[in-house]
């Protein structure tokens, strides 16, 4: 595996890590926030427990001789001292269900026993407002109502109770559970966040990296080019120069006369390499200038196959920032590239300027084969080439002049066939963009 695809691959671990660390905290929190809210039954009868402990010695049925008043006195104590735990109100009642005493502020809602009579449950729990009602142990349920003023002593004798209190139990450990909800979903949060701008980072760097890199290897290629190409191109001219004189002087159709065509011929590729050669290593920048890219366009297009593009420029902007003798020479490259790439038989190859999300986009397709699977940035690299008679710099020098305009060149296959290129130039805020798009 190449240091580039360890690269990749960690990267997507220590995402991938984070993402799942994250879900797994979100998910142990939510989970410990609702067990904390089913449980608050459980802590309620757990609050109502204690509070019955405390409340038992005041109205245990050995006081079978005390009074109401008696007893309400009783009651106050015992409010008064476990006001701090919760408790706001407590009923005491007979054996048929009436009650005997009673201290406190009792909640709004009717005091209505949910047990079933007769039923084995020996205790109700229900919510009244924010409080929580608890109906203590009645052996003979019924309506609750006051007691009458005189009873018997053995059916004022204390048989049950009902006790209001507020949970703050239950509403600790719910608040403590809401905030570790709100700790985890914001700590996942911000271990997501800090692992995707890692990772966003990590990515840029690397493609820094390569960039850096891939520039540093086009200057040393730059420098080399440019010294064999001046060295060339000299004595290239002086023998192309000797053999079309030669060629001329020389029968038609002897075999002398086509040795001396193919050197003419020979000479001449190499001229052109060597001018490619010398465009690519040009470095210096962009003269950008108030330039009309659909007159580029055209004047390209003419220059390669005049009448042998299927243009539109209906949306194409009146003026933007552009070199325009380098653009037409990107143009070109591309339009000779599609049209090399576009059998007899094929539709002709497009071109398309427009404008989106304020940048300049203009589009070039072809309907030939299209370019090789998996080598869609490869044909910009230098020397790369499918065809025997390419140099290999058309359209790495493309590339090149579209990046010295701060903008972007790429390609690929159409799905329905053909190859796509794609030039991206950005727009300055005070570039003079035209109101209104090209109409011919």
């Amino acid at each position: 595996m190449s240091r580039v695809d360890e690269g990749r691959w960690s990267r997507w671990g220590l995402l991938a890590s984070a993402f799942a660390l994250g879900g797994a905290l979100i998910v142990a929190s939510w989970a410990n926030y609702r067990g904390a809210h089913r449980a608050t039954t459980a802590l309620h009868l757990g609050q109502g427990r204690l509070l019955e402990a405390s409340l038992r010695d005041a109205v245990h049925p050995r006081h079978e001789s005390t009074d109401a008043e008696a007893l309400g006195a009783m009651l106050d104590d015992a409010v008064s001292t476990q006001e701090s735990n919760g408790l706001r109100y407590v009923a005491v009642l007979d054996r048929k269900g009436r009650i005997l005493a009673a201290t406190g502020e009792s909640a709004s809602l009717p005091l209505v026993d949910p047990r079933e009579p007769g039923g084995e449950d020996r205790l109700g729990l229900v919510r009244a407002g924010s409080r929580v009602r608890m109906f203590l142990s009645r052996p003979n349920p019924g309506p609750i109502v006051p007691a009458p003023e005189s009873v018997s002593p053995r059916e004022a004798r204390p048989a049950g109770m009902i006790i209001e209190f507020d949970p703050v139990i239950a509403s600790d450990v719910t608040d403590q559970a809401g905030r570790l909800l709100i700790f985890g979903l914001a700590a996942a949060a911000v271990m997501m966040l800090v692992a995707a701008v890692s990772y966003g980072i990590s990515r840029r760097y690397e493609r820094a990296k390569r960039r850096l890199e891939h520039e540093r290897r086009l200057a040393l290629l730059g420098e080399m080019s440019a010294v064999l190409a001046h060295e060339i191109r000299n004595p290239l001219a002086s023998l192309k120069g000797h053999s079309q004189l030669l060629a001329e002087r020389l029968p038609g159709e002897s075999p002398d006369r086509r040795r001396a065509d193919r050197v003419v011929l020979e000479a001449s590729r190499i001229e052109a390499l060597t001018t490619d050669l010398l465009d690519f290593v040009r470095t210096g920048p962009a003269d950008r200038r108030p330039t009309a890219p659909a007159d580029v366009l055209r004047a390209a297009a003419e220059e390669v196959d005049g009448g042998g593009f299927a243009l539109d420029v209906r949306q194409a902007p009146e003026q933007w920032l552009l070199d325009g003798p380098r653009l037409h020479q990107a143009l070109t490259n591309l339009l000779r590239n599609a049209r090399q790439a576009s059998g007899e038989g094929d539709a002709p190859p497009s071109a398309r300027v427009t404008t989106e999300h304020g940048e300049l986009v203009m589009t070039i397709r072809d309907h030939g084969d299209g370019l090789p699977e998996g080598q869609e940035d490869r044909i910009f690299d230098p020397f790369f080439t499918t065809r025997v008679s390419g140099t290999g710099l058309g359209l790495a020098v493309a590339r090149r002049i579209v990046e010295l305009h701060g903008g972007e060149l790429t390609a690929h296959n159409h799905p329905e066939g053909g190859a796509v290129f794609r030039l991206v130039f950005p727009g300055d805020k005070d570039e003079p963009h035209g109101k209104h798009p090209h109409r011919g």
